[in-house]
């Protein structure tokens, strides 16, 4: 019974976490756009140390840097998209990377409550990851109760 009560506890944390990321995703499909312009933008080589088995991982994330004015303030941002998303390869990284040339003009998301927090791309594949995630832990600790 404590198992399943522990599986449960996790799964309804993904569940939580899942979401809060759909509806932000889902809130930001309305927020407001302004101009920007892209001030930099890199491929970064993250590398993540896993168990002594696992080794290392490496992934490649692109990152841009934007500046955009609202209401005679200017704001910086870094976020493409709510998740951050890393590839395989540096060339992937490096080919989303195309469409935000240093200087280029883009259109940037930003939430009117807070105009601070901003995104390019109104995207979160993580948030459907973490809600199917939690769903399934918490069939799973259904399961285990039942069979207890």
């Amino acid at each position: 019974m404590l198992a399943s009560g522990i599986v449960a506890a996790v799964g309804l944390v993904f569940l939580g976490i899942g979401i809060w990321l759909v509806r932000k995703l889902q809130a930001s499909r309305s927020w407001p756009t302004v101009d920007g312009t892209v001030t930099g933008a890199r491929v970064v080589r993250k590398v993540t140390t896993g168990t002594e088995d696992e080794g290392e991982s490496v992934s490649y994330v692109p990152v841009v840097e934007y500046r955009y004015e609202l209401n005679g303030q200017t704001y910086t941002g870094s976020r493409i998209a709510f998740a951050e998303s890393g590839y395989g390869s540096f060339g992937r990284a490096e080919q989303n990377l195309a469409k935000y040339p240093a200087g280029g003009a883009v259109k940037v998301l930003y939430d009117p409550a807070n105009p601070a927090s901003a995104v390019l791309e109104c995207r979160n594949p993580l948030a459907w990851v973490m809600l199917i995630v939690g769903i399934v832990i918490l069939a799973v600790a259904v399961a285990l109760a039942v069979a207890l």
